[in-house]
């Protein structure tokens, strides 16, 4: 039979009450957190508002103490039920009767457990045998009976197995409280008995689950500690009455309450970006992070804060979402590792933050976020009721200042002594040691000057400083419309040249801000200087706007009184000086009331104009019209009401003069008078005597008529013209010539008279008669009879009024088509004879290029003659010297085979040197240039130099040290000195002096700018003096030309100097060349200073021919003469190489096309059928960039890029594998 665990007790009362316990217990706790809740929805609420709380709270825990005295009670009523239970458990068991019903049937837990004990007596486990249904809802454990407590729960504490292994080995009973981690951290209650005999080591265990109630106790205490410290914080934070204070003790408080190293409230400018700690609490080693920082540096931060969330971060170092791995070194070195901080949100703008740090990693839990974010509502609540009232105080200062101010305003007192009083209120409102002053501009915005504020001394220092981009401070605020904002003007390098004034005066920082009033018109600024560095806050930054915006109105208000002032004067001027100029006035100036019943001013010049006395008329305006002649009364009378009506009316009318009967002919002009809102409140008019002039348009009239008169008897066309030369009248000889009416003449329509070809020329002229004076055209005309155009000479005068200006054109048409065509006939003559001069001028030219032709062919056969005979004679020694080693190997006597065939090369060596000459000669030779020291070179050709010239003459050198190097052809230049010191022997046949000469120079652009080519820049020059007997002048001039030469008949061939020119050009320099007879002569070279690098890349492979030697490489050799190709061929293949032949360019692209893949590309560069080298090393530069192509060519007249490796015809084959080694080393 199934043995009970215990039996039930009976009763259920106190069971019940047990439950209603914990029930209650939960209900006190939720009722503590509603406390605290309202505690913290209360940190703005008045004092009996917070007792209020705190009395409820002491409520609270009163009913929480009672709550545990009654579990008290309770639990030791539950002691007497277990011992009950115990006893009747025994007595079950003995009556046999089945409790399992009764056991399942249990609140509590309870289980049967065989305690399992290790060979030295220690339990180290045990295994249930009967579990209860209370005990899974209790334990959370599955399937226990029959297996280990281990089994399932490995980490099950110690202190269980403990307990129950003492408890089967002694017999006693253990009653205790224990907390199972293992089992979710619960609490229990447990009782624990033996039951059955000693040796099977069973115990019954009674249990039930306390966490609830535990955790309702630690809530509370958690809650009532809370509230205390939130009270402390409270209590501390009331009586401070400064901002940083606030911070600085709240963040004590909470730094001490939460053991971190480091709080700190934090004020946010977004605007600014920057962030401001004014005060923070650190604690061991932690940096202070007092003072101004930049939102950037902890953006991540900022952007949870920003949306209204706390930051709650355990390790800063650990890899998140919340910590940017780039900001994570930052953090680290400012022992940020862990950290939490809540926002301080205000009109939906993240204004602050409090937060906390520490320098170890750091698991936060609720509580602590929540007691964050409390102690910073109170904070911030503490502070903001500090700066109410301070911006109260600070409102009623200022009202006080701005009232003070605008009283003396308005009292009229003088500008200074208004806005002193905002002074001495900025002043205070700034503190600092804040010195302030005000700058008013002048009218025209130019300048200001200082009307209050700063010393006088001062004030003279900065009078009239000028507005302007260029300005500083004030005079730049003034200028742009916006502060000018200088924390510190030792740091600003604008205010370099004025720090002497800020030092004399004690400032280091300066604001500047402007003044504008309602209508954006800046009128001043405000200036406030700090005798440290400062840098505005918001509030600044409001209390200078605040303080623009009042002074503008005291400036404005000052300016319009002013300007009244002003204009009052101005009007009373105007008045004068309008009374002055119409009692003088000539004309007649009057003025009537608002409906033109009255005059009410009439000039004096009245009474002379119109004979009549003018009281006469300001007493009785309708006399006025008798005065009118009575036909122009009916226009007359139109004309006031028109000038009333806001009208400008013109009216000529006559009047007789009652004093003589005069006939007056007059131009009265009438307007209106407004008033500032635009009515019409008076008429008024200049009434000008223009008898004169009618008299003299009659008298204009008259002399028309007899211009028209005289016109019409002349024989030419006459005409008249507008100033723009649309004509207004024609000639009756006009319109009977052409048939034009005077209608169709007018204008432009003269034109269609003309013939098509001629029209635009003849209006053209119109465009250059006002500037000329004149107006001339020559233009044909079709007779209307005949339709025959004929030729017409025009020609108008100006006529011009007695001040200058253009009146009218007046001109005529004279009919000259004979002499026109009498020209015609002329010109015709002239060009006949032209032709014929042209003639016979091709005639003389071509006789003449036909002459030069014959003088070039008989120079060019006497030079080719010469070099036939030298070149047949090296062939010579060519062709003997092969046939005889040809002869010495047939014969067997090798010995003697090398003496020929290096005869044979030498031959050859000589030719090369022959074509080498003649492309120098044609300036088409390829040259090899290499930097190189001029002087380096004349010293190694001394002793040659010495050999070549003799005996006689003296070789002096004057080398100057650091002349600098040079980028040519060394065998060249050594060819070209050798040549001229030739010459200069020649022309010293006595004997003489010989002088080389190096130096540097610079040329500019004018002495470059004859000679084609060349640039300025740094020259070296080598000069070449002789004592010999110089050359005149004509000589002189053609010393360069080819085949001219100053030596005796078969001397000379008249190519040196001409080979030495081309030479210098194709370098890039300049030959100069100096005599006179009797004086000798001075050859110089100028050749571009090129100072050589530190290693020439382009420097050719030397060393021997194993250096050459190949590596399998594949060579693709193109050369359509088989006699060259085939021996460099076998070269290359003797030193390594595997040689692809071509005889030209397509085949060599059939080649590729076959799948040919060479290494190094050698080619010829003139190659026939169509394709020369550089076709074909461009193709194969497309399919393989890069690859190393080597050019040979006996003739250097060829486009080749600048850095291409070419090898000279004829060349040494070693000399090509050279070239191929030089080509590899580069392209690595």
């Amino acid at each position: 039979m199934t043995e009970a665990p215990f039996p039930v007790n009976g009763n259920e009362t106190t069971r019940r009450e047990l439950v209603a316990l914990r029930a209650e217990a939960a209900r006190l706790g939720e009722a503590l957190r509603e406390a605290e809740r309202r505690e913290a929805c209360g940190r703005d609420a008045l004092t009996a508002e917070r007792l209020r709380h705190e009395g409820e709270l002491a409520a609270a825990r009163a009913e929480v103490a009672a709550a545990q005295a009654r579990l008290a009670a309770v639990t030791t009523e539950l002691d007497r039920i277990l011992a009950d239970d115990r006893a009747a458990a025994l007595a079950m068991r003995e009556s046999g009767t089945d409790y399992r019903a009764l056991f399942d049937a249990r609140d509590d837990g309870s289980c049967i457990v065989e305690v399992l004990f290790d060979s030295t007596g220690r339990a180290e486990d045990y295994r249930f045998l009967e579990v209860n249904a209370a005990f899974e809802r209790q334990t959370g454990l599955r399937g226990a009976v029959g297996r280990r407590a281990r089994e399932l729960a490995s980490t099950l504490e110690e202190h269980w197995f403990e307990t129950c292994g003492r408890v089967a080995l002694t017999g006693e009973a253990a009653r205790f409280v224990n907390n199972a981690a293992a089992l979710g951290n619960r609490w229990y209650d447990v009782c624990a008995f033996r039951i059955g005999q000693p040796g099977q080591h069973r115990v019954a265990i009674l249990f039930t689950d306390t966490t609830g109630l535990r955790l309702a106790e630690g809530a509370l205490r958690e809650g009532e500690a809370r509230q205390a410290f939130l009270l402390t914080v409270a209590d501390a934070l009331r009586p401070l009455a400064d901002p940083a204070e606030i911070e600085g003790e709240a963040c004590r408080l909470l730094a001490e309450r939460l053991a971190v190293d480091r709080a700190y409230y934090v004020e946010l400018d977004e605007a600014a970006g920057t962030a401001q700690v004014t005060r923070d609490f650190v604690r061991g080693d932690a940096p202070s992070f007092a003072g101004q920082h930049r939102i950037a540096d902890f953006a991540w931060s900022v952007a949870i804060l920003r949306r209204g969330e706390c930051h709650v971060v355990a390790d800063t170092q650990a890899a998140s979402d919340l910590v940017p791995p780039a900001d994570r070194p930052a953090c680290a070195a400012l022992g940020i590792i862990a950290c939490m901080g809540t926002p301080l949100i205000k009109d939906g703008r993240l204004i602050g933050a409090l937060c906390v740090t520490a320098a170890r990693p750091r698991a936060w839990t609720r509580d602590e976020v929540e007691l964050l974010c409390e102690v910073g509502e109170r904070a911030w609540a503490a502070i903001e009721r500090v700066r109410a009232g301070t911006r109260l105080r600070e409102s009623e200062a200022w009202l006080a200042g701005e009232k003070e101010a605008f009283q003396a305003a308005a009292s009229g007192a003088p500008l200074a002594v208004a806005l002193a009083a905002l002074i001495r209120t900025a002043a205070a409102q700034l503190g600092g040691g804040a010195g302030c002053a005000f700058y008013v501009a002048d009218r025209e915005a130019a300048v200001l000057r200082q009307v209050a504020g700063r010393p006088d001394a001062y004030a003279e220092c900065g009078e009239g400083c000028r507005i302007g981009a260029d300005s500083l401070a004030c005079g730049l605020a003034a200028h742009t419309g916006q502060p000018v904002i200088t924390p510190d003007v030792t740091r600003e390098p604008r205010w370099r040249s004025w720090l002497w004034m800020a030092e004399k005066h004690g400032y280091r920082g300066c604001w500047s801000f402007p003044i504008e009033t309602l209508e954006g018109r800046v009128v001043g600024t405000f200036a406030a200087h700090f005798p440290t560095e400062r840098t505005p806050t918001p509030r600044d930054l409001d209390l200078a706007a605040v303080l623009a915006r009042a002074a503008a109105v005291i400036i404005a208000r000052h300016q319009e009184a002013e300007d009244r002032i002003q204009v009052e004067a101005a009007l009373r001027a105007s008045e004068e000086r309008f009374r002055g100029f119409a009692e003088n006035s000539a004309d007649v100036l009057w003025i009537t009331n608002g409906d033109g019943s009255r005059l009410e001013y009439l000039s004096p010049a009245f009474e002379r104009i119109f004979g009549e006395p003018r009281a006469r008329i300001l007493a009785d305006l309708g006399r006025f019209m008798e005065l009118v002649h009575p036909e122009d009364r009916g226009e007359l009378s139109r004309y006031l009401p028109q000038a009333l009506a806001g009208e400008v009316a013109v009216a000529h009318y006559r009047v007789v003069r009652p004093s003589d009967g005069r006939v007056v002919h007059l131009r009265d002009t009438g307007f209106p008078i407004r008033d500032a809102n635009g009515a019409v409140v008076r008429a008024a008019g200049i009434v000008q005597d223009v008898s004169d002039l009618h008299e003299a348009a009659a008298a204009r009239e008259a002399e028309k008529e007899r211009f028209r008169t005289l016109a019409e008897g002349l024989p030419q066309l006459v005409w008249r013209a507008a100033p723009n030369g649309r004509w207004t009248w024609a000639s009756p000889q006009w319109k009977a010539y052409t048939g034009q009416t005077e209608a169709g003449s007018a204008g432009d329509g003269w034109l269609a008279a003309l013939h098509p070809a001629d029209r635009a020329t003849a209006g053209e002229a119109w465009d250059a008669a006002e500037r000329l004076g004149v107006y001339q055209a020559d233009f044909r005309v079709r007779h209307a009879g005949t339709g025959r155009h004929a030729w017409f000479q025009t020609r108008g005068v100006p006529l011009r009024d007695a001040g200058g200006a253009l009146v009218e054109w007046i001109g005529a048409c004279a009919n000259i088509d004979e002499q026109v065509r009498a020209r015609e006939t002329l010109a015709r003559s002239a060009e006949e004879l032209d032709e014929r001069v042209r003639q016979r001028t091709a005639e003389l030219l071509a006789a003449e290029a036909a002459l030069h032709q014959a003088q070039k062919m008989e120079a060019i056969g006497q030079l080719t003659g010469g070099i036939a005979h030298d070149f047949n004679n090296m062939l010579q020694g060519v062709v003997g010297g092969l046939d005889m080693a040809r002869r010495r190997l047939d014969a067997g006597r090798s010995a003697d085979v090398a003496r020929y065939t290096d005869a044979a090369r030498d031959a050859a060596v000589r030719a090369a040197g022959l074509t080498r000459r003649l492309l120098a000669f044609a300036r088409r030779q390829q040259l090899q240039p290499r930097p190189l020291d001029p002087n380096a070179l004349v010293r190694g050709m001394e002793e040659l130099l010495r050999r070549s010239v003799g005996p006689a003459v003296a070789v002096e050198l004057r080398l100057r040290d650091g002349a600098g190097h040079v980028l040519c052809d060394p065998s060249e230049l050594e060819s070209a000195v050798l040549n001229l010191c030739i010459n200069a022997r020649d022309a010293m046949r006595g004997g003489g002096r010989l002088t080389i000469a190096t130096d540097s120079l610079r040329l500019s652009v004018a002495e470059i700018a004859p000679h084609e080519g060349a640039a300025p820049g740094e020259f070296v020059s080598i000069r070449v003096t002789d004592t010999g007997t110089g050359m005149m002048p004509e000589i002189l001039a053609h010393v360069l030309e080819p085949f001219f030469t100053t030596k005796p008949q078969g001397e000379g061939t008249g190519l040196g100097l001409s080979q030495v020119y081309g030479f210098v050009r194709q370098s890039g320099g300049l030959l100069r060349l100096d005599s006179a007879p009797g004086r000798g002569t001075t050859v110089q070279i100028l050749l571009p200073r090129r100072e050589p690098e530190a290693a020439s890349a382009g420097s050719e492979a030397t060393g021997d021919v194993a250096d050459r030697a190949g590596h399998g490489e594949t060579v693709l050799m193109v050369d359509d003469e088989t006699a060259v190709r085939t021996p460099a061929a076998e070269r290359l293949r003797d030193l390594g190489y595997r040689v692809v032949e071509a005889g030209n360019g397509p085949e060599a692209v059939r080649l590729l096309e076959e799948g040919l893949r060479p290494d190094i590309l050698v080619t010829d560069v003139g190659l026939p059928n169509g394709m020369d080298g550089r076709a074909v090393a461009e193709e194969l530069e497309r399919r393989w960039p890069g690859l190393p192509v080597v050019f040979a060519t006996g003739y250097a007249h060829v486009a080749l890029p600048d850095d291409a490796m070419v090898v000279t015809k004829p060349f040494d084959l070693d000399t090509l594998a050279a070239r191929i080694v030089e080509l590899r080393r580069r392209i690595r």
